[in-house]
């Protein structure tokens, strides 16, 4: 069977990989593992995402779940190796999925777009967050991921959720306030890594960037979730 991960990859889930990040994700809150995918699915992927820039007739896009529907993005949620690694992390700790066990977004940044004044700093609505780098800038364009680990605790209370989500997009906390607060990391992928990070509980945004710089980014979150 050809899978879309890479050998290496392969070869470190079959070995214990996802113990290693669990211990990780406890300690940091995030993880990375380096040669994700193989060489030919990144072409693959680079080619979808160009065909279907040139289909929307748009430099700068995303894509959700139903958009990418069979597509080669798509299939990096389910493809076996991978999703046994999300599946022995989630159970490790201390949680299961349920429905759709994954899915697939992608954000495409291949031409000028104006910067922002204001970061959208936010929490996922999947407990873990995994992030494949596609195309990443280089470091002098910016580009980043501005991460507070930990920045809530894990909570099935809707109302304890809104509220910490209402706190920390208040001009209190904030904005500019967020952006050069010292709890808020800069962390630059690594080019076909896999980056995984506690998307509910960890505030984060994209730092600024160049505006002519590229970027494509893959996210797969985990389904609906349930404490044991």
């Amino acid at each position: 069977m050809i899978h879309l991960t890479s050998e290496e990859f392969q070869n470190k889930v079959s070995n214990g990989l996802a113990k290693e990040i669990v211990q990780e994700l406890r300690t940091t809150g995030f993880a990375q593992v380096p040669n994700f995918l193989s060489q030919e699915t990144i072409r693959s992927a680079e080619q979808y995402i160009e065909d279907e820039s040139k289909r929307r007739n748009e430099l700068n896009f995303s894509l959700r779940e139903k958009e990418l529907k069979d597509s080669i993005v798509a299939k990096l949620a389910h493809d076996p190796p991978a999703s046994q690694l999300m599946d022995e992390i989630s159970h490790q700790m201390g949680f299961k999925t349920h429905k759709e066990k994954y899915y697939a977004r992608m954000r495409a940044k291949l031409g000028y777009e104006p910067s922002v004044d204001e970061l959208d700093f936010h929490f996922d609505g999947s407990f873990l967050t995994y992030t494949i780098p596609i195309v990443v800038p280089k470091k002098e364009d910016g580009g980043g991921l501005l991460i507070y680990p930990k920045a809530r605790k894990f909570s099935m209370n809707p109302w304890h959720n809104r509220l910490t989500r209402r706190y920390y997009a208040s001009s209190l906390f904030g904005g500019k306030k967020l952006e050069h607060s010292k709890k808020v990391q800069e962390i630059f992928y690594e080019p076909n890594s896999l980056f995984i990070f506690e998307g509910f509980t960890t505030l984060h945004a994209t730092g600024r960037m160049n505006e002519n710089a590229k970027r494509i980014v893959v996210l797969i979150h985990s389904g609906d979730i349930k404490l044991k």
